[in-house]
């Protein structure tokens, strides 16, 4: 024990480590041979394992993370925020998160990056899919801590929460659904586990926004007028026709296009277990794609539709995404009495259990499905509208598409 302060001085001087910081803290609740501490442990290195444990549970549910980053950032913001934020105070951090890391080896099991390599390595979920069940894991794991197993009242407890967490019944609905997922991919668990509630079921009505046909075309226009750049144009192109979702068109670059004539294709980088393959490209608007194309990250693809549909004075609503184009292109192709598995096809859905035998029997390619669609497609005919202005008004596209135009027209 440190020696003991007289009239409970605060003393300035930065901690040097963790277990300085509690035998401080305990001497600050002693006086005259009696605490007032709360914790009951047995001894101070009883202690220091559940102040490990807790910071790591602090980090999981503020940074959704317990590698060393978000200890590390977490005693820069709760421990040492009082000091300035220079080399010093972060080769402190270091001092002060390196026991926890050695606890962290110590431990015979670490449900985080058990169900991390679940996901990734045995199921092999995209990294977009990865971190939203992760996100739920750690959560839970930050609420209740590190176990192989957890038990009805522990799973009550989260659900308690999260019921007055979310504010819609449809991200409560989803979250359960995580959490399900992470208790049976747990080892030795059950695959079959349910939750100790009713699985509650998802409302009938979504709060998932659709652009509207007019939205498409004011959006489109707009790239016209605003003289967007050619890396949006293309990727609104694609997300109006094919109904591509944002990790995918993210991934796009002038490698997934092949432009040849009546030949020509386009690659989208299917997620989520869907079809993975070439699809047909409209000859027409070749000279869309025509410009170099480079992978762009999707939190910054997002901002800059938003600010494209902002621009041309398309209300986004909450929710709004790249998604919003993928629903009016299912949308519409249900009103264009498409078949269901040609729907599923056109859109790389992963074919559903229902269809299966259907998609073994059917001998038509789906080259050719998606070509019938893209021949009645009503967004084709609209960029092959916006076309001749683009190639006229843009000044990307004057630079650099040196190509006559009514070659595909």
């Amino acid at each position: 024990m440190s020696k003991t302060r007289k009239n409970f001085e605060l003393d300035t001087t930065p901690p040097r480590s963790l277990r300085d910081i509690v035998i401080e803290q305990l001497n600050y609740t002693s006086y005259n041979g009696k605490t007032n501490n709360a914790l009951e442990v047995q001894s101070l290195d009883g202690l220091m394992q559940q102040v490990f444990a807790r910071i790591e549970q602090q980090a999981l549910q503020i940074y959704k993370s317990n590698e060393i980053w978000a200890l590390r950032r977490w005693c820069l913001e709760h421990i040492l925020t009082d000091q300035i934020v220079n080399e010093a105070a972060c080769k402190i951090a270091d001092g002060i998160v390196s026991p926890i890391v050695d606890w962290q080896h110590d431990q015979n099991f670490d449900p985080i990056q058990y169900y991390r390599r679940r996901l990734t390595t045995t199921l092999g979920l995209s990294e977009g899919t990865v971190r939203v069940y992760m996100a739920t894991a750690a959560k839970f794991i930050g609420m209740i801590g590190r176990k192989a197993s957890y038990t009805d009242d522990e799973i009550m407890q989260y659900l308690d929460w999260a019921g007055g967490h979310f504010n819609s019944k449809s991200s409560y609905v989803c979250e359960c659904q995580r959490l399900q997922q992470f208790l049976r991919n747990l080892p030795n668990a059950d695959r079959r586990r349910e939750l100790p509630i009713r699985m509650p079921k998802m409302p009938e009505t979504f709060n998932q926004p659709m652009f509207s046909d007019d939205d498409i075309e004011t959006i489109a226009w707009a790239s016209v007028i605003f003289k967007l750049k050619p890396s949006i144009i293309v990727r609104l192109v694609v997300a109006s026709i094919y109904g591509g979702r944002k990790s995918e068109l993210a991934e796009l670059s002038s490698d997934d296009f092949h432009l040849d004539g009546d030949k020509s294709s386009i690659y989208i980088a299917t997620k989520k277990g869907g079809d993975k393959r070439r699809q047909p490209l409209p000859q027409s608007l070749i000279p869309l794609f025509s410009v170099p194309i480079e992978p762009v990250n999707p939190v910054t693809l997002h901002v800059r539709l938003r600010n494209a549909v902002e621009q041309s004075g398309v209300e986004w609503k909450y929710g709004s995404g790249f998604h919003s184009f993928r629903r009016n292109v299912v949308t519409m192709l249900d009103d264009l009495d498409v078949k269901d598995l040609a729907q599923y096809k056109f859109v790389r859905w992963a074919t559903p259990r229902h269809l299966g035998m259907l998609d073994r029997y059917r001998q038509r390619p789906s080259e050719e499905s998606d070509a019938k669609i893209l021949s009645i497609h009503p967004r084709v005919k609209l960029w092959e509208t916006i076309l001749p202005s683009m190639l006229e008004v843009n000044p990307y596209y004057r630079k650099l598409c040196d190509i006559d135009i009514y070659t595909y027209l």
